[in-house]
């Protein structure tokens, strides 16, 4: 693109002070209804421009006929025209100053020969003027900062404000992790959904968010890398910044196949792109579920020093099994040192198992989770600590909540709490936990896969 690259940035993408829905529709099922929706709805921070030939007002707002009718500046341009006519609104809006488009048609690369032209054709426009596609075929972005609020998308997630950003080429694969995050109660900081990825990359976004004070997190589904080198180099570079989770698909023949028919990429070769990924300090995963279980850790939690791991349990069981977990992922759960079993005896049931795990008993208190779990915070030979608990009918079980709590919160060291529990029942011990912004996990090994992927990031970060 030469100069005309320089003299935009991503602000213009995610903190857009105008954005026009060329597309815009009073039908409530389609695409260019919900995007006007959501900017309404959520409350968007600038103008919002809907562009229709056919209509005057549409949610309340001026519909403009074209975008070059509107008097004002436009940093945002939705295009969901069909795809025939999307290089000539492309030139518009390039014509009008607007710096970039999302592009929410499909029928390009991913549907053939024929779309392929029509893809390069756009390229070709962009290249010549200078403005910028995240597209075609995405979903779009999402900008929770209060003041943005840009959902620039069709999702129907309502998502709160949060330090988890997420890029992904899918834009169902994006919903499925903003959904679930929701579900968790985790918010959101940015999220980009990039489709067929003809022009802004990757690489680009993730610089972008590498720098933004408010991400703590990325998460990152990938499905083609265009230029491994240059990813390297810069995931390399956020990796040192802050966590980068990352999910690669495509790596069976089957799941090749099915990429080159969903965005258009063609894979010239997945373990080089998974080679890539894993050089570039990225933390790869093979699960949704695992991946958004573990960002909500690296959103609260600080980051262990050490491999050393500490587990606490009131059921022995579960402490094996995260005992085994953790040590088949590279962490190391250690003897106690005697000076810190005798401190423990003193302090639990003579029955009590002061190893490691640390086995307190199912009549465990309140008392005695506050003094395991400040023994083994204040043990220097221990760096992270896995705290199983069931809750019992017979253990006031908010109070030891709340014991956890106000030690983890002062703790420098990462405190994975699993509580195993009825939650409709155990609801109250539970919402000490949220309220206070402290993940819980279910089972012991999800907890165990969790710290783990935590203290592998340290190993990376130190590297």
């Amino acid at each position: 693109m030469g100069d005309k690259k320089s003299i935009w940035n991503f602000d213009m993408l995610f903190r857009p002070r105008s954005v026009a829905v060329i597309g815009a529709s009073k039908k409530e099922l389609t695409i260019g209804y919900r995007i006007i929706r959501n900017l309404v709805e959520m409350r968007f921070c600038g103008r919002i421009y809907p562009v229709n030939s056919r209509a005057s007002i549409l949610q309340d707002l001026l519909v403009y006929q074209s975008i070059l009718d509107i008097p004002y500046d436009v940093d945002l341009a939705h295009i969901v025209v069909k795809s025939g006519h999307v290089p000539k609104v492309l030139s518009e809006c390039a014509e009008k100053g607007v710096k970039v488009c999302i592009i929410n048609t499909a029928g390009f690369k991913e549907t053939g020969p024929e779309g392929a032209k029509l893809e390069e054709e756009i390229v070709k426009i962009a290249h010549k003027t200078g403005i910028r596609i995240l597209g075609p075929n995405c979903q779009g972005i999402i900008n929770t900062d209060p003041e943005v609020n840009a959902y620039c998308n069709f999702t129907f997630t309502r998502q709160k404000p949060g330090c988890i950003s997420i890029f992904t080429q899918s834009g169902g694969v994006g919903e499925v992790i903003n959904n679930r995050l929701c579900e968790l109660g985790e918010g959101l900081r940015i999220y980009a959904s990039s489709g067929n990825s003809c022009d802004i990359q990757c690489h680009e976004i993730l610089k972008y968010w590498g720098d933004d004070p408010g991400t703590r997190v990325i998460i990152c589904h990938i499905e083609n890398i265009e230029d491994p080198e240059v990813f390297k180099k810069v995931a390399g570079k956020v990796s040192k910044k802050k966590p980068v989770l990352g999910m690669l698909s495509g790596r069976t023949r089957a799941g090749e196949r099915a990429i080159a028919s969903h965005t258009g990429s063609i894979i010239k070769n997945s373990l080089h792109n998974k080679t890539v990924v894993e050089d570039s300090g990225i933390l790869l995963f093979n699960s949704l579920e695992e991946i958004c279980q573990t960002a909500r850790a690296f959103a609260h939690l600080p980051l262990p020093e050490g491999k050393n791991a500490g587990i606490i349990t009131n059921t022995g069981g579960s402490g094996i099994i995260a005992a085994d977990e953790l040590i088949e992922r590279g962490c190391r759960v250690p003897k106690l040192a005697e000076q810190t079993q005798k401190a423990l005896r003193k302090g639990l049931y003579t029955e009590a198992i002061v190893s490691n795990p640390v086995d307190m008993l199912a009549t465990a208190g309140p008392e005695h989770i506050e003094k395991t779990l400040s023994v083994l915070i204040n043990d220097p030979e221990i760096d992270s600590i896995l705290l199983n608990f069931i809750t019992p009918f017979f253990v006031d079980c908010e109070a030891v909540a709340l014991k956890i709590r106000d030690i983890s919160l002062s703790s420098d060291k990462p405190v994975i709490c699993v509580v195993m529990t009825d939650k409709n029942l155990w609801e109250p011990t539970l919402r000490v936990f949220s309220q206070a912004g402290i993940p819980t996990y279910d089972l012991p090994e999800i907890g165990a896969k969790v710290l783990a992927s935590m203290t592998q990031y340290r190993g990376l970060v130190e590297k």
